[in-house]
């Protein structure tokens, strides 16, 4: 993935825009609906509305700047997204931003910020799990209060974390496979369905 100039990483990225883009993403993959920008409208409308409560909708140019986001590599999306007579669609009908990687430290950052602020706003047990992992990784730290809680022993005795942790301390550890001392290691990169699963049910 190609390197996040400056001016792209000052873009804010908050939770409405993450929940745009999941909206949106669910949308184009569904072939059997005609998705135009009305619609769209309409779609992230009803999702901002039923997680946030938001009742001011969504306008077009908004949703025109997050397609064109998603096409870009701001966040590292690229998406293959084209519009035809007003309709658009992805040409890879098995592409999902849920399936792309990130790993550019400042935009972990920016995540990591972006988590911290809307703590409280986000129900998702997951959440202090994220955060630990992500403060692992940029080396930033979270105040105790945004982290897991030590476990208690009825904890260790049912097993601990969900699976959600599991999950995601395979992933990172498949990344830190030991390589030969000459071989430069790759960059820690996370997919963006962990993201997305902890912030929008």
């Amino acid at each position: 993935m190609q390197s996040i100039c400056n001016s792209q990483l000052n873009m804010p990225v908050n939770l409405n825009a993450l929940i745009r883009y999941k909206t949106i993403d669910l949308c184009l993959r569904n072939t059997a609906v005609l998705v135009d920008v009305d619609y769209l409208i309409k779609q992230c409308s009803e999702a901002l509305y039923d997680s946030t409560g938001n009742k001011s909708g969504v306008s077009e140019r908004t949703i025109r700047n997050d397609i064109r986001i998603l096409r870009s590599d701001i966040l590292g999306f690229n998406a293959p997204i084209i519009v035809k007579d007003g309709v658009y669609r992805y040409t890879d009908n098995d592409y999902s931003i849920f399936k792309t990687s990130f790993s550019e430290i400042e935009l972990l950052m920016e995540i990591q910020e972006l988590l911290v602020e809307e703590f409280h706003n986000i129900t998702n047990k997951n959440l202090p799990i994220l955060l630990e992992r992500l403060s692992s990784i940029t080396k930033k730290n979270v105040l105790p209060e945004f982290l897991p809680k030590p476990p208690t022993t009825f904890d260790k005795r049912i097993g601990g974390f969900d699976n959600y942790s599991t999950d995601l301390d395979k992933y990172l550890r498949a990344q830190n496979v030991k390589k030969s001392f000459w071989i430069k290691p790759k960059p820690i990169v996370l997919k963006w369905g962990f993201v997305f699963r902890v912030i929008i049910k």
